[in-house]
């Protein structure tokens, strides 16, 4: 909560500082009233530097506070939501400072975003789909955020979509599985017309209890795809079976990685609901 409240604070001084800045020069009447219109528009900006001064304060307080502690079986790092949220909240708040550090108030230069936002927040949700976009960049075998996972464990079957930039006749995927490896058993890819035609069916190559592992999945069509389907049974690999990158690779043995992705469902849809209902205010009760 203390977060938001910063956040409520500093967009409340940003809204302030633009309205300043950019506001229309006044109309010139006299050098007296010109040098009025002068030194409050100076006081104004001193009130505001002042105040984003005791909002780093804040930040660099909230900064020395532990991070997310382990969970009591030890297997899993992730923290709840309401602490994953709390270091979220710290990390926006440090970009949003440092924007507008970066603004010019002597020379009156601010650039702003067509949607007045200063900072620069990721379109990757934590445990988004589109985690699996781009190269692979999980650290190590895990339950890290920056992987594709379901929304629950064990709920059945699930499925990961991913986009393509180039349509390609495939030879194969390499899936990066970087947390409860395994659970993959079928591929599937869009054809030009729409089709959705089942390509590749059996164990994933990368055994359960590996940690991590890179699956290679063989299969041929007939004409191009730049869609592909992936299959998990989710149920049959306890614990999350997360993904973090998906490579497509050509008859000629050429590689991309998906530029988008979509999935059966998602851990980060818990993540944004916990976060609406800490908006809600007092009364929250946040999921085990």
């Amino acid at each position: 909560m203390k977060a938001v409240v910063l956040n409520l604070l500093l967009a409340a001084a940003v809204s302030l500082l633009v309205s300043t800045l950019l506001a229309p020069a006044p109309v010139r009447t006299g050098g007296d009233t010109d040098r009025v219109a002068a030194e409050a528009a100076k006081s104004s900006i001193r009130e505001l530097e002042a105040s984003l001064g005791g909002l780093r304060a804040e930040l660099e307080e909230m900064r020395s506070m532990p991070g997310p502690a382990p969970s009591p079986t030890r297997e899993v790092e992730r923290c709840d939501p309401h602490c994953e949220l709390l270091h979220r909240e710290i990390a926006r708040l440090g970009e949003r400072l440092g924007a507008v550090d970066g603004a010019s108030v002597a020379r009156r230069l601010v650039v702003l975003s067509p949607d007045m936002r200063l900072a620069h927040v990721s379109e990757k949700r934590p445990w988004g789909p589109e985690q699996a976009t781009g190269e692979p960049d999980t650290p190590s075998a895990g339950d890290h955020q920056s992987a594709w996972a379901s929304l629950t464990p064990d709920g059945g079957n699930e499925w990961l979509l991913l986009d393509f930039p180039e349509a390609v006749a495939p030879s194969g995927v390499r899936v990066h599985e970087s947390y409860n490896p395994g659970a993959v058993t079928q591929v599937s890819v869009f054809l030009a017309d729409g089709r959705e035609e089942f390509v590749w069916a059996g164990a994933d190559p990368t055994l359960p209890g590996a940690g991590q592992g890179v699956s290679w999945l063989p299969f041929g069509i007939m004409g191009k795809t730049r869609k592909v389907k992936l299959h998990l049974n989710s149920a049959g690999v306890p614990g999350w079976n997360e993904i973090d990158a998906v490579g497509l690779v050509d008859a000629a043995g050429r590689f991309q990685w998906a530029s988008a992705a979509s999935a059966s469902s998602t851990y980060a849809s818990q993540v944004q609901t916990t976060e609406a209902e800490l908006q809600r205010g007092p009364g929250t009760r946040w999921p085990r």
